[in-house]
């Protein structure tokens, strides 16, 4: 399933060196109920993002869920440019669409029916642009835990900015496939308000590999259900995150 979910990806694993591709085995009530996997490809000072999430065979069955995401970074500036999410969560199928201008945020959502076609659309612009989509603000979040900072995660999604508070409980020691991994615990409290059946609620609790930044276990809570997702395979330049956040730290 892992390989499936990698063909999602727009551009091929072989061409540019600087390349991470992360992928989770997610876990509610220790049954698998999805995976998820999230691709990283850096050429030039250009940063783009790729993203799947996709429920087993079992959870489809009941509630199919399957969410796309792609993302532009500007690495110099480090900002967003561009940021795509395509959202199926049972009955529910939206995509949310942001342009990063010099100084506004063009929004473009769009809901459909239960065979993907349009029903409505709605075009804003907003002026927050200092508020980044959920890509680009992962990265500044790495950065700050890089240099120790606690500051708020400011969050634009679905048309509404967050605040997202956060703060570094420690250092500890996580077993993962049989290999035991130094990490940085992180608690989370990502107050989010949407649709779906993967709205954030609660506290969630991230273990960041102290040695290169991405999470290898995210214990997470939505409206419904709390879950865990557990690194599964990595492949690419395992040390591509923390190279751009000590390239382009300020």
């Amino acid at each position: 399933m892992t390989k499936l979910l990698l063909l999602f990806f727009i551009l091929p694993i072989s061409v540019f060196a600087d390349d991470l591709s992360l992928c989770y085995n997610v876990k509610a009530m220790f049954v698998t109920v999805g995976k998820t996997c999230i691709h990283y490809k850096k050429d030039k000072d250009t940063l783009y993002f790729n993203s799947i999430i996709r429920s087993s065979k079992l959870v489809s069955f009941m509630k199919r869920i399957e969410d796309k995401g792609k993302g532009i970074a500007d690495l110099k500036t480090f900002k967003p440019k561009y940021f795509l999410f395509d959202q199926e969560e049972s009955k529910y199928k939206a995509t949310n669409e942001y342009i990063y201008k010099e100084d506004r945020i063009v929004s473009k959502t769009t809901h459909y029916d239960k065979s993907w076609k349009p029903t409505e659309e709605e075009i804003k612009e907003f002026s927050n642009i200092d508020y980044f989509e959920p890509f680009m603000l992962s990265m500044v979040f790495y950065r700050n835990i890089h240099h120790k900072k606690e500051e708020p995660l400011k969050l634009f999604y679905k048309n509404k900015t967050y605040n997202i508070p956060y703060k570094i409980l420690g250092d500890e020691i996580e077993e993962i496939n049989g290999k035991k991994i130094a990490v940085k615990k992180i608690s989370v409290k990502p107050f989010v308000k949407g649709k779906g059946l993967l709205v954030p609620d609660g506290e969630w609790f991230l273990y960041l590999d102290k040695a290169n930044l991405y999470p290898i276990k995210i214990e997470a809570k939505f409206v419904f259900v709390s879950a865990v997702a557990y690194i599964e395979t990595i492949e690419g330049k395992t040390t591509l995150i923390k190279e751009i956040i000590e390239q382009y730290s300020n």
